[in-house]
């Protein structure tokens, strides 16, 4: 019988993880066709469940989801993506830098935060979901700030995000047992106008990922590893990136996520030899480190990574058309010399090739 995958997800991006696994011998069930997916989790036992984002968490049934084989941390875990606040605040537990950032409740509590403390802010949601009202938008000057904040729905409040630049990268990481495995390094193109300024688009336009099981950029030494006390305390098993900006040198963490994300799970699953069994292998370590087997988890875990870096890199890397330069450190200087609008408008061109 074919290993069978369950996909959390709409759109393109959840079309293309089904298309690769289903490629790889999976069948394939898109969970999105039904009200509740629990009855049909019952009766087609899959082997493995992508969400390609946490919106499930929101659901009534998503505690029966989180006893599944699910490729998500479960339980308090899960407060590192939804919650901002929180996230901020374990950062600044374990010395981890974070742009400044407040909480309104309404317009008019965040304008009377900006006038006592003035300066550009990202606004966000304070809860992360793809269904908040309020979607990222960058400003660049207090003023911007100030203008988009009458334009927004304020009905779950707004989080406030100190505006420190564009010299953005994200890092993937494996966690089992407190055990952190760096995987990919990568960046996005989500920006909806020149100069990176206003709303970001409400999925990424392109996208480049690099295999980088050695944190070669430091993301994961200084965003992840420091808060490895609290993945023990809350059980963390499963993926996380961060998105970090860096500024006058050092990395500051702005969001962490408890999934693989809508481009990097497609650009990763073409990267693996066995798409398929290298995505279930650390799914089916989270039961076997409940019946406390962790010798068996560090050797399956490293049996995942060997198959996960078989290829070079320059031969299975996916890369956003760059002017061919793909070499992310070089990009990361150039932003944050120049500005990711300079980049952006002499060599990326959004939403073009993706080869």
């Amino acid at each position: 019988m074919p290993r069978r995958v369950m996909v959390f997800g709409v759109g393109s991006f959840a079309h293309a993880v089904m298309t690769i696994l289903k490629e790889a011998g999976a069948e394939v069930f898109d969970s999105e066709e039904f009200p509740s997916p629990i009855p049909l989790i019952e009766s087609f036992q899959p082997d493995l469940i992508v969400p390609m984002s946490i919106a499930w968490t929101e659901q009534p049934w998503a505690k029966e989801i989180a006893k599944k084989p699910i490729l998500s941390p479960v339980g308090s875990a899960m407060q590192i993506e939804i919650s901002r606040s929180m996230a901020a605040n374990l950062c600044n537990r374990f010395d981890v830098p974070v742009p400044d950032f407040f909480h309104a409740e309404s317009k008019e509590e965040a304008i009377e935060i900006i006038n006592d403390n003035p300066r550009p802010y990202v606004l966000k949601n304070p809860i992360c979901s793809p269904f908040s009202p309020v979607h990222t938008i960058v400003c660049e000057t207090v003023e911007d700030t100030l203008g988009w904040i009458e334009r927004i729905d304020d009905s779950e409040g707004i989080f406030l995000q100190e505006y420190i630049g564009t010299a953005e990268a994200g890092h993937f990481v494996f966690i089992s047992e407190g055990k952190i495995q760096s995987l990919v390094t990568n960046q996005e193109y989500k920006r909806s106008f020149t100069g990176n300024m206003g709303p970001v688009a409400g999925a990424p336009l392109g996208g480049i990922a690099q295999v980088d099981p050695e944190d070669q950029y430091g993301l994961a030494k200084e965003l992840i590893h420091p808060l490895q006390p609290w993945f023990s305390e809350s059980g963390f098993t499963g993926p996380l990136q961060v998105t970090g900006i860096k500024k006058n040198g050092k990395w500051h963490a702005i969001e962490y996520n408890i999934r693989l994300g809508v481009t990097t799970t497609a650009l990763l699953l073409r990267m693996l030899e066995d798409p398929l069994e290298n995505l279930i292998e650390p799914v089916e370590h989270a039961f076997i480190l409940h019946e406390g087997r962790a010798a068996e988890v560090i050797e399956r875990l490293g049996r995942f990574l060997d198959h996960l870096f078989v290829q070079r890199f320059e031969e299975r890397q996916m890369l956003l058309e760059t002017g061919g330069n793909p070499c992310l450190a070089q990009l990361v200087d150039e932003i944050e010399e120049h500005g990711a609008g300079h980049i952006a408008d002499n060599r990326a061109r959004p939403a073009s090739r993706v080869r």
